[in-house]
């Protein structure tokens, strides 16, 4: 069954830490909606038929290195490309991946399912303006690495 892939780059400075996870004077801490997200990629799949989430990982990661993609599937290849096409960086901890009507979170190993409630997604115009201001880009620079997906 085909179903919408979404990609949402996680731009917190504490992204690193996992989704929501903040550094605290005590150690880490856990607050919900507390990571902006940017969506960056949509595409149509059908995700468990294409190799699930280990395939999905590798095509955002290593997927157009030719170096590394030739025992992936060409659907994989290609949507790395387009994937790459946009001058995304690759899929890291703390980003969120919407698969249909749910949310998964990249851990630092494997994949968490997080409720929609939790996630803080920036619409079109303010996600822009949070990537120039993380990202310290003027107004008439291209943006690169997290661009954001109207």
């Amino acid at each position: 069954m085909t179903t919408t892939v979404t990609i949402y780059h996680n731009i917190s400075r504490d992204a690193f830490f996992g989704l929501n996870t903040v550094l605290t004077d005590d150690g880490k801490a856990t607050q919900p909606g507390t990571h902006p997200l940017v969506k960056v990629y949509a595409y149509e799949i059908d995700m468990w038929k294409a190799g699930g989430f280990e395939a999905l990982w590798k095509a955002l990661n290593v997927g157009d290195d030719p170096e590394f993609n030739g025992d992936m599937p060409l659907a994989d290849v290609l949507l790395a490309q387009a994937y790459r096409e946009r001058k995304l960086r690759s899929l890291s901890v703390g980003d969120v991946v919407r698969v249909g009507n749910r949310w998964f979170t990249v851990a630092s190993a494997g994949w968490t399912e997080v409720k929609a409630a939790e996630l803080q997604i920036l619409d079109t115009e303010a996600a822009e303006a949070a990537v120039r201001e993380m990202f310290q880009m003027t107004s008439d620079e291209e943006l690169t690495v997290t661009v954001p997906l109207s």
